[in-house]
Order: structure tokens, then sequence, then C-alpha cells
């Protein structure tokens, strides 16, 4: 990393709430679902940590209706029962050569923070409210997850994008990876918002 232009470093947090009503959801489609993130590759540093929200409540629909009416983003935001933070941050090198500018290497930073919901009293709860619950979390969990594979998929192909430029002067390549990032943002905030519309 040594060798060459530094290119850039430019960073951005999202928030991905899950907007999930959890009266009545089925469960049946979660089997068919991975939770294994997507394979990476030399350059994606992925950092994904998992955190939990203690719901400290003993009745089970007590715990469903708490969850249904929190705003975990905040009270101007969606309901939502889980919580995504995703950062993506491109650090880009490049050389000038006979043709003009190339990108030399690329190192994309992926930092994910998963946010689940941790019911205090399940363990001591009847044993059909913990095989609800379970059921419950697991839902949440996948869709958190599925907000974490999008941030990660986006992140490898950012880092795609961003190996193979090529311009004619190194101005014109920093401004083509500005624009690549500029674009990337945008598939990656359509992507979470299509996830969250479904």
């Amino acid at each position: 990393m040594d060798s060459g232009v530094r290119g850039g470093r430019r960073g951005w947090w999202t928030l991905c709430g899950a907007v999930l009503l959890l009266v009545g959801v089925g469960f049946d489609d979660l089997a068919a679902q991975s939770r294994s993130g997507p394979a990476l590759r030399t350059g994606l540093a992925v950092d994904v940590r998992e955190v939990r929200y203690r719901l400290d409540l003993v009745n089970f629909s007590e715990v469903i209706d708490s969850m249904n009416a929190m705003r975990l983003e905040g009270p101007r935001f969606p309901r939502s029962q889980g919580l995504t933070t995703y950062r993506l941050e491109p650090h880009w090198w490049y050389q000038p050569n006979d043709e003009g500018c190339a990108v030399t290497e690329v190192v994309v930073d992926v930092d994910i923070e998963v946010t689940l919901p941790h019911w205090v009293q399940a363990a001591s709860a009847p044993d059909e409210h913990r095989e609800r619950w379970t059921e419950v979390l697991r839902f949440v969990r996948e869709h958190e997850y599925e907000h974490r594979d999008i941030s990660i998929a986006v992140g490898g192909d950012l880092l795609n994008d961003l190996l193979f430029l090529r311009a004619g002067t190194c101005t014109g390549l920093r401004r083509a990876a500005e624009n690549t990032i500029t674009l990337a943002t945008a598939r990656l905030d359509e992507a979470h918002a299509a996830l969250d519309g479904r």
C-alpha cells in the first residue's frame, strides 16, 4: 500500500430498522434463508457485531406489544424491533501509467452492528411462550441479517468497481471514483429500502 498515491477515503453510516408487526407473522419462509453471510474477498474488510436491547417484561403478550411500539432509531422514525447500522468506507490508491491513470489497490471497510431484542424472562416463561419467542427472535434476526448481507454485497461490488477504474488523467480517475461511490451509496439505500418495503 505504500506505492502509489492515496486516492481517497469516504464513509457513510446508515440505519435500517426492521419494521415488523409481530402478531400473526408467518415463519415458514425462514427455513430457506441463510444465516451465514456472503463469501468475502480480498480487500473487503468486514466487522459485524450483534448487540441486544433488554426486554424486562414477564408476560409474553406485553413483550410483543412493547416490541410492536418500539422505535429503535428514535421517536420520529418508523417502528422497528431490530436495527442494523452499517458504514462502508472505501480506500483506494492509484498511479499514473502510459495510458493515463489506474487504480492499483482498493480496500473497502464494512462495519455493521445488528441490534436484536433480548427477552430477559424467556428462560422462565411457559414452553409455548418460549417457542413463540424463539420464532419471533429468529424472524427479526433473519430480517436484520438480510440488511447485513446487502451491506456486505454492496461493499464487494464497490470494491470491484473501484479496482477496475482507468482514466486518461488522475483527476479524471478521482472524479470517476467519487461517482462510483455515489452510485454505490444509491444502490445501497435502494436495496435496504426495498427490503424494508416488502
